[in-house]
């Protein structure tokens, strides 16, 4: 709870942060008053909440989808932050979705009977432990749904199975599973049903002549200064990536564009990177862009990573994903399932090299790495919602 409140007041200009926490003490106060006055009035209303990450959609927005079309005896409601951004355009007209912080978010949260999200800490941010606390106490029915937006890859404490009362958690895989069973200490909570997302890719065939390079983030390097983060690996390997005479060279020869879309964590930086490169398009605003994460997926035919969790939703349509090392020994080997779907290289003439394989032999995967996707999925369908929404109906 605590590294949660430092985020927001190192992160957040003051108004920002007076209102943040004006709002979660509504938050709470409805919780505290409201959730018990109006639990008779509302007992036999279905009501599920649904809501991912403020930057973008996610597990918790195709899951909506398919309430809204599949379940219509259930309200079924979906919190955006603003409607006018560039991913939420499906939802212009939608009756069933509320706004961040508004009366409705409150209302509908309170009287939800199951919560479903699908990242870490929203939608409670750093009241999470006090919701826990009350949960205890008053025992309300409502049921938390943890969607994951990403594949699991280390241990964060903060999920162990000791700090969260999740009644389902759902994953990607068998050996996802078993790594949460193993070092989360869950097991009758989680649950395969593959993630939600997955359907929006099933049988997609758009391939465009554009490569996605997405590198994550690492947390040890928050809260560094400018100057600092200018001398870090991590700058410098990208600086020299997004700048490469040869990979500039390659993407003019063969027609190719690529999009880096900088990680939410690196965003205070953003203005630090330059690029020469007509060719290569820093994503530093989607709504300016006119582009999103959702659809960059599914359009690119390359994925160029060092282990965003993005490797799997291109592994789940077969598309080519190059590991880039972007600093050394930053690999968990535990979370073995994380790196099969490609070579690692870490020099931008192997980058070039396995680029003209790509586009010389006209493959998506290698075979062996095609047998690895099979390995880690099992079952590749449209079926995803439907298996999680069976799951969460009988919770």
């Amino acid at each position: 709870m605590i590294k949660n409140i430092l985020y927001i007041f190192r992160n957040k200009k003051l108004i920002s942060k007076i209102f943040v926490v004006k709002n979660y003490f509504i938050l709470w106060f409805f919780i505290l008053i409201i959730k018990p006055i109006s639990f008779y009035r509302y007992r036999k209303k279905k009501i599920y909440f649904f809501q991912d990450r403020d930057f973008g959609i996610d597990n918790a927005y195709f899951l909506y989808k398919y309430y809204i079309k599949n379940h219509p005896q259930i309200t079924s409601i979906y919190l955006v932050k603003n409607i006018k951004d560039a991913e939420y355009k499906d939802l212009s007209g939608d009756k069933n979705i509320v706004y961040n912080f508004s009366l409705k978010h409150f209302w509908y949260f309170i009287l939800s009977e199951k919560i479903i999200y699908s990242f870490d800490t929203a939608p409670f941010y750093f009241f999470w432990k006090i919701w826990i606390i009350l949960k205890k106490i008053l025992k309300p029915k409502t049921k938390l749904i943890f969607l994951w937006h990403w594949v699991t890859r280390v241990h964060i404490p903060f999920f162990n199975k000791e700090n969260n009362n999740f009644n389902l958690f759902i994953t990607a895989s068998k050996h996802e599973k078993k790594f949460l069973d193993d070092n989360f200490w869950y097991n009758r909570e989680t649950a395969v049903t593959w993630l939600p997302r997955f359907d929006n890719l099933y049988n997609n065939t758009i391939r465009k002549k554009q490569i996605f390079f997405f590198p994550t983030w690492d947390n040890k390097l928050n809260w560094l200064s400018d100057y600092d983060f200018l001398n870090t690996d991590y700058f410098k390997e990208i600086t020299s990536i997004l700048n490469s005479e040869k990979l500039s060279d390659w993407l003019n020869n063969n027609d190719y564009l690529m999009y880096y879309y900088p990680h939410q964590g690196i965003s205070r930086y953003i203005h630090l990177f330059t690029i020469k490169n007509s060719n290569i398009i820093i994503l530093q605003d989607l709504n300016k862009n006119k582009v999103w994460i959702s659809q960059l997926i599914l359009e690119s035919t390359i994925l160029i990573t060092n282990y965003s969790s993005i490797v799997f939703d291109f592994a789940y349509q077969w598309k080519s994903i190059i590991y880039y090392d972007i600093w050394k020994d930053h690999y968990d080997k535990k979370a073995f399932y994380y790196y099969f779907f490609w070579e690692h290289i870490n020099t931008i003439s192997a980058l070039i090299y396995n680029l003209n394989w790509i586009v010389k032999n006209n493959k998506l995967q290698i075979e062996k790495y095609k047998n690895n996707t099979d390995y880690f999925f099992q079952n590749i369908d449209w079926k995803n919602c439907e298996r999680t929404s069976i799951l969460i109906n009988n919770l």
